[in-house]
């Protein structure tokens, strides 16, 4: 399917081509915790490889190294207390992904019936999140090989499951949202913000060009005002 034109991000997000096969099957726990000084998942799945993407500056044993490379394993000797984030991307044969966001647990979290903070202690302020709509504009005709590689890196998948949208498009698909750049400067990344009802976005950040390596992609959030 081809969109004849993007008015708005919301209507972006419709333009969706069907997959040419089902993507993987991928059965994790939403949380795990170490036992005898290891966290180890072995997911159910039929996906030929699976990447574990680190959110948190935490990182799992690489996977080609293990007799399982599909096999989570991380050593949690040494680990501050806390929850550490991951996503799962399982890819199929054909290149198809399914992805699975995995919470490692060190430590004991406080009980519910634990009595709160006194009034008078010092709490540490919580920023709210905010989620970004990241539109990918790329010059008009077919991908190039480069492109499509990029966008196929694991780490925009665990962008979007930290609850971030993802979409690329053409620059004549894109006219409906009022960026600015230069068109040899192609392709982009515009960093928007859609309201709840999605009927409406504002541009949060400039056009930037767009990451071509895991690390910078999951930069993308950061810096924004």
């Amino acid at each position: 399917m081809k969109c004849p034109g993007v008015l708005s991000p919301a209507l972006l997000l419709g333009c969706v081509v069907a997959a040419s096969a089902a993507p993987p099957q991928l059965e994790l726990p939403a949380e795990a915790r170490p036992v005898n000084g290891y966290v180890i998942v072995a997911p159910k799945t039929d996906a030929v490889s699976i990447t574990y993407v680190a959110l948190d500056d935490v990182f799992p044993f690489p996977g080609e190294q293990l007799r399982d490379a599909k096999t989570f394993v991380l050593p949690a000797a040494g680990l501050a207390e806390g929850r550490y984030r991951f996503v799962a991307v399982a890819a199929g044969k054909g290149g198809e992904q399914t992805s699975k966001s995995l919470v490692v647990v060190i430590g004991t979290p406080p009980k519910k019936d634990d009595p709160p903070p006194k009034k008078d202690d010092p709490v540490d302020p919580v920023e709210p999140a905010t989620k970004f709509y990241f539109l990918v504009v790329r010059p008009d005709g077919p991908a190039a090989p480069a492109f499509s590689k990029a966008m196929n890196l694991p780490e925009w998948n665990a962008l979007r499951a930290a609850g971030h949208k993802v979409k690329d498009a053409t620059a004549t698909e894109a006219l409906g949202v009022k960026f600015v750049a230069d068109p040899a400067a192609l392709p982009v990344v515009v960093t928007l913000v859609v309201s709840a009802d999605g009927k409406k976005s504002t541009i949060v950040r400039p056009a930037v060009p767009m990451p071509t390596a895991g690390p910078a992609v999951l930069e993308l959030p950061k810096g924004v005002r």
